[in-house]
């Protein structure tokens, strides 16, 4: 799909079918993807804790350890609550890829907040970078 704005093209990608819990692993790793454009801004603290979202589309993290993650993220953004803005919000994209999913629309929710995140934290625009991983990761042939 050529949009140019991520938040339509998820929004295009969730109406055709793309972003549902049925494509939990696509989604996990779109979530990984737009973490890592902040890659450098993310807590080293946290950092550790977003590989185990790709050991968990791999299937070598268990739901528990998802968990256990994204608990330990959890509380270091609390602990941090009077630190930089960037900081924070940079841990909270983490904790978006973290998420523990029941319904589609918490899976498109997830995304588009860790949009906004990694957005707020980056000095540069990301829409380009956003728009290609959401093509690579959710749209459907």
């Amino acid at each position: 799909m050529m949009l140019n704005d991520p938040w339509d093209l998820l929004e295009e990608i969730e109406d055709t079918g793309g972003v549902s819990l049925a494509r939990d692993a696509n989604a996990r790793l779109c979530l990984f993807n737009i973490c890592k454009t902040i890659e450098t801004e993310i807590p080293d603290e946290v950092l550790g804790l977003l590989t185990t979202v790709e050991l968990f589309v791999n299937n070598r993290a268990s739901e528990q350890d998802l968990e256990n993650a994204r608990v330990a993220a959890w509380n270091f953004h609390d602990a941090i609550t009077k630190t930089k803005h960037s900081t924070r919000n940079a841990t909270r994209a983490v904790i978006s890829a973290l998420s523990n999913w029941k319904t589609d629309h918490e899976v498109y929710d997830s995304i588009s907040y860790c949009m906004d995140f990694c957005s707020s934290v980056s000095d540069k625009n990301l829409d380009e970078e956003f728009c290609s991983i959401l093509n690579k990761h959710l749209a459907l042939p």
